[in-house]
């Protein structure tokens, strides 16, 4: 119950033009929860990584991530029997696969595979929806390092799973991250096949984060592929989707391809407008970057004290 109304509440902001309080909900359901006499450890150590979830994943808030990831990790060291207690289980995938988002924003990559391999199988077995969540996470870290044969054979196993998730849209998203990967081997004809069946469904999808990206895995192969108006309309069509609360989304891709297909059709003016709007968009994007400097440093203390512990914890 916990598990569905935490996501059930933050998929809403996913949603354009929302006027409901994400923030004041989701407070609701955590204080309805900690009031319950039974919740504490595990229990209350899961809504706190579902809290997280919303912090690390939908806002972007890593400071703020940090501190619920804490929390549950301190709450989950209360829980009794935890080799065999599915909710202290669930509660550390859920606290490695934040630590791990975090760290692969940040491409502190290493890092991000010490976390992953803590929990990938795990949640296999204890909860086979969750754990397409953790899996794409490492299917995206494979592909981002070059390892696109060992990302595709992740992604199998993940595609294994997708029909007991309750996620809507979860086969065509795994789809898309595969033809992303073989867009990455060159392989755009392939990449091609399989994003072209998928247009009129993502057309019709109210996920916004996910449909822009759909579009620009299919203008870049278009642009690949040397059909430059067809990919400039895959590229404007992620762009022009309404606004919504999601802030994770950066276009600064998406202005670079239009700049090569707008050169590679020798428009030098509109090449260089859209060179101008990469640049800023990076730029801004660096900025940010180097504000989340003291949210690296304290990923880094965290990460020590993870492995401190864990080291005590076999000792």
């Amino acid at each position: 119950d916990a598990y569905i109304s935490f996501i059930s509440i933050q998929m809403l902001s996913l949603y354009p033009d929302l006027r409901i309080d994400i923030d004041s909900l989701i407070a609701y359901e955590l204080n309805s929860f900690e009031s319950y006499e039974d919740y504490s450890g595990s229990k209350l150590a899961v809504i706190y990584s579902l809290k997280a979830y919303y912090h690390t994943i939908v806002l972007e808030d890593f400071p703020e991530g940090i501190k619920w990831l804490q929390k549950a990790r301190n709450e989950n060291r209360l829980s009794e029997n935890r080799p065999n207690n599915e909710n202290a289980q669930l509660a550390d995938a859920g606290i490695n696969f934040g630590f791990g988002t975090i760290l692969y924003k940040l491409k502190q990559y290493d890092d991000v595979f010490a976390y992953v391999s803590q929990f990938t199988w795990q949640v296999h077995l204890i909860s086979p929806t969750s754990y397409t969540i953790p899996i794409i996470l490492l299917c995206h870290l494979l592909r981002d390092q070059g390892q696109t044969i060992e990302a595709l054979e992740v992604l199998e196993k993940a595609k294994e799973v997708s029909p007991s998730c309750g996620c809507r849209y979860l086969p065509e998203l795994n789809l898309t991250l595969e033809a992303s990967i073989l867009n990455q081997m060159g392989l755009f004809e392939e990449a091609l096949d399989i994003l072209k069946p998928l247009e009129e469904i993502y057309a019709e999808a109210s996920i916004y984060a996910s449909n822009v990206g759909f579009y620009y895995h299919l203008g870049f192969t278009y642009y690949n592929l040397g059909q430059y108006e067809l990919s400039i309309k895959a590229i404007k069509n992620g762009m022009d989707l309404p606004l919504t609360t999601y802030p994770v989304v950066q276009m600064d891709e998406h202005h670079l391809i239009l700049a090569k297909t707008y050169e590679a059709m020798a428009n030098q003016s509109q090449s260089l407008k859209e060179y101008k709007a990469y640049i800023y968009v990076k730029d801004s994007i660096a900025l940010r970057n180097n504000l989340m400097e003291v949210t690296q440093r304290e990923m880094e203390f965290q990460f020590q004290e993870q492995c401190l512990a864990d080291s005590l914890q076999v000792a």
